[in-house]
C-alpha cells in the first residue's frame, strides 16, 4: 500500500514492485508499524459503521490497524483490542464511541510525530490457540479485506496466504464446509487464478459470523479467554 508519512525506504520500494501514486508516498508491508496506516484502517472502520455495518468488515479493518500498531503504538493496540473485543463478542453497544477512541489515539500519535518519522517494525504472528473459532474469523476477516485493499499483489499477498490458511486451520471443526472452501481459494490465489475470488469473501465471511452468531454463548465460554489472550499479548520478536 502506499502511505502518506513520508517515509522513504528505497529497499522497501524496490522488492515489492509498486509503482508510487505521488510525491511523499512510499510503499508500505502489511503489518509494518504504521500510526498512518493504522489511522487508515480504523478510519473504513468507523465510515463503513455509518453506512452499513458489517462484522466481518468492522474485525478485518480492525485487525489490520493492530498489526501496524502492535509493536511500536502500543496505547493504540490496547485501544483497538477493546474495540475488536466488542466485535468479536457481539456486543455493539458503545461501539461506536470505543471506535471513535481509537481513531482518536491515532491522530494523537500522528500529531506527535514529523512527517519523515517512520517505523519499520514488522508484526509477527503468535501462536494461535488451536480450533479457536474467533481467532478463525479473525484471520479471515483480515484476509478477506488485505485482498480488497491491494489485491493479491505483493507485499500483500504473503500475509493473505498465512491468514488464509490461518483460518481454515482454526476454523475446521466449527465451519468445516466454509473451512475447505477457504482452502480451496487460497489454492486460487498460490496458482494466480484469484481472479473471482473477490466476490465471495462476502459470502464466506457472512457465513462464518451466522455459524459463531448461532452459538455464540457456549462459544464465548469455551474459547474467549485464549482468544483475548491471543490479540492481547505482543507477538514474539525475531
Amino acid at each position: 500500500m502506499a502511505c502518506a508519512c513520508g517515509k522513504n525506504s528505497k529497499a522497501l520500494q524496490e522488492p515489492v514492485g509498486i509503482t508510487l501514486t505521488s510525491a511523499g508516498l512510499h510503499s508500505i508491508l502489511p503489518g509494518e508499524s504504521c500510526a498512518y496506516c493504522a489511522s487508515k484502517h480504523i478510519g473504513i472502520a468507523v465510515a463503513s459503521l455509518a453506512a452499513s455495518p458489517s462484522r466481518p468488515l468492522l474485525l478485518g479493518e480492525l485487525e489490520l490497524a493492530r498489526r501496524h500498531s502492535l509493536l511500536e503504538f502500543p496505547e493504540l493496540a490496547e485501544a483497538l483490542v477493546g474495540t475488536m473485543a466488542m466485535v468479536s463478542s457481539r456486543r455493539d453497544d458503545g461501539l461506536a464511541k470505543s471506535l471513535h477512541h481509537a481513531a482518536a489515539v491515532a491522530d494523537a500519535i500522528i500529531s506527535s510525530q514529523t512527517p519523515s518519522e517512520g517505523h519499520t517494525e514488522s508484526y509477527r504472528m503468535s501462536d494461535a490457540p488451536p480450533g479457536n473459532p474467533f481467532v478463525g474469523e479473525l484471520h479471515l476477516c483480515a484476509a478477506y479485506r488485505l485482498a480488497f485493499e491491494l489485491g493479491y499483489a505483493i507485499p500483500n499477498r504473503p500475509m493473505i496466504l498465512g491468514d488464509m490458511a490461518l483460518a481454515t486451520e482454526a476454523l475446521s471443526g466449527i465451519a468445516y464446509a466454509q473451512a475447505m472452501d477457504i482452502r480451496e481459494y487460497r489454492h486460487r490465489v498460490q496458482t494466480m487464478r484469484a481472479s473471482d475470488v473477490n466476490i465471495y469473501w462476502p459470502r464466506i465471511a457472512g457465513e462464518v459470523s451466522a455459524i459463531i452468531d448461532a452459538r455464540l454463548e457456549s462459544l464465548l465460554h469455551e474459547h474467549w479467554d485464549s482468544y483475548l489472550a491471543y490479540i492481547s499479548s505482543g507477538p514474539p520478536r525475531t
